[in-house]
């Protein structure tokens, strides 16, 4: 949980404890319209969304970890789930 939200962060392409990229999403439990997801989805750049099945919305955010990112990189995305 981060602010009060379900959030998921998932690794992929792992190798000796280092990972080339990373999933953020985040879960929210009110439910919402395919106009407002598109809508989203036309003017939001580096976020996703879609409805779960059972109608809540769901974010995601790839990020591309190649060539390394600090902490304070990955501190700071967790504001994608208290921004949108």
């Amino acid at each position: 949980m981060l602010s009060g939200y379900k959030v998921l962060m998932v690794f992929y392409e792992c190798s000796e404890g280092q990972c080339s990229s990373l999933q953020l999403g985040a879960f929210f439990n009110h439910p919402t319209t395919e106009a407002i997801i598109t809508e989203w989805n036309k003017t939001m750049r580096f976020a996703l969304t879609h409805l779960a099945d059972h109608g809540n919305p769901v974010i995601s955010m790839d990020l591309n970890l190649l060539g390394g990112v600090s902490p304070e990189f990955i501190k700071n995305k967790k504001g994608f789930v208290t921004n949108y």
